[in-house]
């Protein structure tokens, strides 16, 4: 019989999970296996992580994925698709033999006022809890790699962040610095039944991040505040689900609004170091950016 312990990563190859994929890679005595719902993606992640095929919508993929899988790392797209997504893998549980499931949640999902996307990571934090399996969840806010290969992309290489955060302030974080929390809960014992409110290490405003990527770009980065009107129907003329658009708005208005001006030691309590900067993060991700920045030159 094995030692090996099987470490399933769904998401993989998003913001957040392609940094869990890289912080398991190489552990000794670890097999990371990636769900890949897109392999032409697969050149994202490390070379030592397994590959399976993965649909959400396809319970025989799921099932093929999960099989022999000691531990879960759970990460469902957002928006509405997230509870039926979810219900989707924990529904397969039941006959393999995972026995911790580590959660991507939603930042202070608890707080009022509530956004949908509040309501759906609550709804599918109790459906992880329903399995009986011990569970641990992160809740980070925005993180800073919808910049470089996220949400903001097309923002970056336009020049201007065009968003309705006002002058709303909240802990972006580094995705490395939340998979270095994901990894601590996969591999070592002690976190079962454990909520980590995940967040950098300061406060920025959407200001602040436009003038630390102009410096790093090497050309103005604007930012724009949007009215929820200008926001909902720029939405839709992007082909963007009026429901989306407006829960996506609901989201940023609680920072916005004041709402996300929490700061905590979670990452430095479990990782032992301090989470990076937003400038750490531009200053390591410069070439990503530049190259971002160019696109948008003409």
């Amino acid at each position: 019989m094995s030692n090996r312990t099987v470490i399933l990563v769904t998401g993989a190859t998003g913001v957040i999970g392609v940094e869990v994929c890289a912080e398991l890679a190489g552990t000794p005595g670890v097999e990371v296996r990636a769900a890949l719902h897109n392999p032409a993606k697969r050149g994202l992640l490390p070379d030592e992580v397994t590959t399976v095929p993965f649909a959400f919508e396809d319970p025989a993929t799921i099932d093929a994925a999960l099989d022999g899988v000691d531990k879960l790392f759970l990460l469902c797209p957002g928006g509405p698709v997230g509870p039926p997504f979810t219900r989707a893998v924990v529904d397969r549980l039941k006959g393999h033999r995972v026995e911790h499931i580590v959660k991507q949640s939603s930042f202070t999902p608890t707080r009022q006022p509530q956004a949908p996307t509040d309501l759906w990571a609550l709804e599918t934090e109790a459906m992880v809890r329903d399995t009986g399996i011990p569970w641990t969840f992160l809740q980070p806010p925005w993180c800073n790699q919808n910049f470089t290969r996220g949400y903001f992309v097309p923002m970056v290489a336009q020049g201007m962040l065009a968003l309705p955060f006002g002058q709303g302030r909240s802990g972006w974080i580094d995705s490395r610095d939340v998979a270095a929390v994901a990894a601590k809960a996969l591999l070592e014992p002690g976190h079962d039944g454990a909520t980590y409110t995940l967040t950098g290490p300061e406060l920025v405003s959407l200001a602040d991040i436009a003038g630390i990527l102009s410096e790093v770009a090497g050309r103005p980065i604007g930012y724009q505040h949007l009215t929820d009107e200008q926001w909902v129907q720029g939405a839709a003329a992007m082909g963007q689900p009026e429901e989306v658009a407006h829960a996506t708005l609901a989201l940023i208005s609680k920072t916005r609004d004041g709402h996300a001006e929490d700061l905590t030691d979670d990452v430095v309590r479990v990782t032992g170091r301090e989470p990076r900067t937003f400038e750490t993060f531009a200053r390591d991700h410069q070439d990503a950016i530049r190259a971002l920045s160019g696109q948008g030159l003409g």
